[in-house]
């Protein structure tokens, strides 16, 4: 699979505190959330409004190395039915994706630069949905939370919603947009299967998260569907990157959701190894 740099997405217009990077693909990354318990659902109906969201907030300050000093929150879905060994013709992936660096304006931090949406089906991929913070939030914070949410409108075009808030509740970076698929990468009918990992930003880009032996960030994945078939269970990861973050799933469960479905997993973000 082609490696290219990706980016978020959100779903319409919630602004709920509860939040990686090239497309996504079938190889197991040696160093950091493998495996990694995923989202699954059943359903192969037309789905309309159903969404995909990650939450992630920081539990410490901390420090993190690349090759590019970037790191990024991916929000990996499997579409149509698709999987990750599918070489399938219409469209399959779709990959949510906030990017952050490790400084703005010769300040160090973690700073949120850019959000986006990519689109995936076995042979090109598309970037769209971007967000660019004019002045990009600084992450680095205990308490600091990232949310990221993709809603399916229409076959053809979905929200992308992505937001930053503090401790306190204030929104540092919020924005919203409706986005129209590129042309030529089919329709989106439905949700297959979601992961969240935060790791390097593209091609392969592993990153380094300190102190070690610490739980750096927390925060949950859920999909809300209009049928009551999702499940999770623990499967390799979607993504090429890595980091030395591991997964500990502290509780995943389904529940009503007004008229529709949500199934939640919440975990935590572990530093385990050295590089």
């Amino acid at each position: 699979m082609t490696n290219t740099k990706s980016s978020l997405i959100m779903v319409g217009g919630m602004l709920i505190l509860f939040l990686l990077l090239t497309a996504p693909a079938t190889v197991s990354a040696s160093n950091g959330q493998n495996p990694n318990r995923q989202i699954t659902s059943s359903n192969t109906s037309a789905d309309n409004l159903s969404w995909v969201r990650m939450s992630m907030l920081a539990n410490e300050p901390y420090h993190f190395s690349a090759s590019n000093n970037n790191f990024s929150f991916q929000m990996n879905t499997l579409l149509n039915g698709g999987s990750n060994s599918c070489d399938c013709a219409f469209t399959w992936w779709l990959q949510g994706v906030v990017e952050v660096t490790n400084s703005h304006s010769g300040t160090k931090g973690a700073f949120v630069g850019d959000a986006f949406n990519e689109v995936w089906n076995g042979g090109n991929d598309h970037n769209f949905c971007y967000f660019y913070p004019s002045s990009p939030p600084n992450i680095n914070f205990t308490g600091y939370d990232v949310l990221q949410q993709t809603t399916l409108n229409t076959t053809s075009k979905i929200t992308y919603h992505m937001s930053v808030a503090t401790s306190g509740g204030s929104n540092l970076y919020t924005n919203t947009q409706t986005c129209i698929y590129p042309s030529g990468y089919g329709s989106v009918s439905y949700f297959t299967q979601e992961e969240g990992v935060i790791v390097g930003d593209w091609s392969g880009n592993h990153v380094a998260f300190k102190p070690l032996h610490s739980t750096i960030m927390y925060g949950y994945i859920d999909m809300v569907s209009n049928h009551n078939s999702m499940s999770s269970s623990s499967l390799t990861i979607q993504t090429l990157e890595s980091s030395n973050l591991y997964q500990d799933v502290t509780s995943h469960f389904g529940e009503s959701y007004g008229s529709m479905y949500l199934y939640t997993v919440e975990s935590n973000e572990n530093t385990t190894a050295t590089t």
